[in-house]
């Protein structure tokens, strides 16, 4: 191969196993088409693993993987990988500096470099608290991704689409909770558009003990900010969703300025309305808000947001 058609990355995506880090790297020829032309956002010098590789190199097994996002796990750790730009989360905490996420033939590899960093932060960061109160292994919460598909949702002026934030921010929180011994059902795990009276349906058929439907707001009010928990519309104060919305508006409280804490909405939400058990719909924020809309963006925030969420659901189940 002449070296005008060297390309930026030598080594084909799947490596074997390797030593992580004893340095140890078996170089692999370019034949392969798809090779000549990719280009990763990594340096030439880097090196891909596969996820069972990682898995392997950190003692965690592959919960799940696939082209959007990966789990890994052990009893007490665990690592999440989104696809690029979503990020890398260890133990629910974002990471910084995450070049080196790539996709290749439909599964996700990781660069030496950002392997090395999760390992780093595995071993500085405490494993998962216990719970605040070890809820019952029949607890099912229902977390619903609001929008997705070919409904977008709310799009602010830069272009975020609320589709894309509340998922993220679901994905996070089920993975808090879980690691709390949850069990957690979700709508939508991909970005798939699921008609309003099926994700109703689905709770009904799980008989979880709360129901929550994430979404981010918008109005015309460019001044209007700050996240807020809405309830069924008949629900009196002392029923399990109010509870349950005043746990998780409190949580919230805290990590996002400018709360607007527990309402009913004007209209009836319909997956509220047609949901037999316990009930809340969380707005994150707005995204018609300049300064909101750059939160809810970014990954660290998020990850806030998905704390705030699980904290606030975990004491609603500590109390029931």
């Amino acid at each position: 191969m002449s070296d005008s058609a060297t390309p930026t990355f030598r080594y084909r995506a799947i490596l074997g196993l390797l030593l992580l880090w004893g340095g140890l790297l078996v170089p692999i020829g370019c034949s392969d088409p798809a090779m000549r032309t990719a280009r990763f956002p990594i340096t030439p010098d880097d090196e891909l693993l596969s996820l069972p590789d990682l898995a392997h190199a950190l003692g965690m097994k592959v919960l799940r993987s696939n082209d959007s996002l990966a789990r890994l796990s052990d009893e007490r750790r665990s690592v999440t990988i989104y696809r690029p730009p979503g990020g890398v989360y260890v133990n629910g905490r974002p990471l910084d500096d995450v070049e080196g996420v790539v996709v290749y033939e439909s599964h996700l590899y990781v660069s030496r470099r950002v392997a090395k960093t999760i390992r780093a932060t595995l071993q500085s960061s405490p494993p998962t608290p216990p719970p605040i109160a070890a809820p019952s292994t029949k607890s099912v919460v229902v977390l619903d991704a609001g929008h997705g598909g070919r409904d977008p949702g709310a799009v602010a002026q830069s272009g975020r689409r609320e589709k894309d934030i509340v998922l993220a921010v679901a994905m996070l929180t089920a993975e808090r909770l879980r690691a709390q011994g949850v069990r957690v059902v979700l709508t939508r795990a991909t970005d798939v558009f699921v008609p309003l009276d099926d994700r109703a349906a689905l709770a009904n058929r799980t008989r979880p003990v709360l129901f929550v439907s994430i979404h981010a707001d918008a109005s015309k009010n460019r001044s209007a900010r700050g996240p807020t928990v809405f309830v069924p519309r008949h629900d009196g104060k002392a029923s399990s969703s109010h509870r349950a919305g005043e746990a998780i508006a409190a949580a919230l409280a805290n990590v996002a300025s400018h709360s607007r804490g527990v309402r009913t909405h004007e209209k009836n939400l319909r997956v509220l309305e047609t949901t037999t058990c316990p009930a809340v719909l969380v707005e994150l924020g707005f995204l018609t808000h300049p300064a909101e809309v750059a939160l809810l963006r970014q990954p660290s925030y998020q990850a806030k947001l998905a704390g705030a969420l699980s904290e606030g659901i975990l004491h609603f189940l500590s109390r029931r």
